[in-house]
C-alpha cells in the first residue's frame, strides 16, 4: 500500500496518467484540485502549450517545483487513483492559484 503523500489542493504531483487514446500510462505532472479517499482530481499539466486547449502558462513554474515552463490544461480534468501517484513535486504559487481560480470560475 502506498504511503499517504499528504497532498492538498494546488499541490503538483507526478502521476502515471492513462490517456484516452491508448492503455499506456505515462508519468505526467498534475495539479491537485481535490483529494478524497479514492482518487485525486487534477488538471493535466504539459510542457507543450497549444491554442487548442484552454492552456494556462504557469508563471512561477520554477518555484512550483517544475523543471521547465509548464501549461495547465484547464479544460482537461482527470481522476487519478492514489496508487498511480508517484510523488509530490511542489505547489503552485499564489499568483498562479488566483489566475487558475479565476479561469475555472469563469469557464
Amino acid at each position: 500500500m502506498m504511503a499517504d503523500l499528504g497532498l492538498e489542493k494546488w499541490d503538483i504531483a507526478l502521476a502515471r496518467v492513462k490517456f484516452a487514446e491508448c492503455d499506456e500510462r505515462k508519468l505526467r505532472p498534475i495539479v491537485v484540485l481535490d483529494e478524497d479517499r479514492y482518487c485525486l482530481i487534477g488538471l493535466y499539466a504539459t510542457t507543450q502549450g497549444s491554442g487548442y486547449h484552454n492552456d494556462y502558462p504557469i508563471k512561477q513554474w520554477e518555484k512550483a517545483g517544475l523543471r521547465k515552463q509548464t501549461f495547465v490544461r484547464l479544460g482537461l480534468e482527470i481522476e487519478v487513483d492514489k496508487a498511480f501517484v508517484v510523488k509530490k513535486i511542489g505547489r503552485l504559487q499564489e499568483i498562479d492559484i488566483e489566475a487558475i481560480e479565476g479561469e475555472l470560475s469563469a469557464g
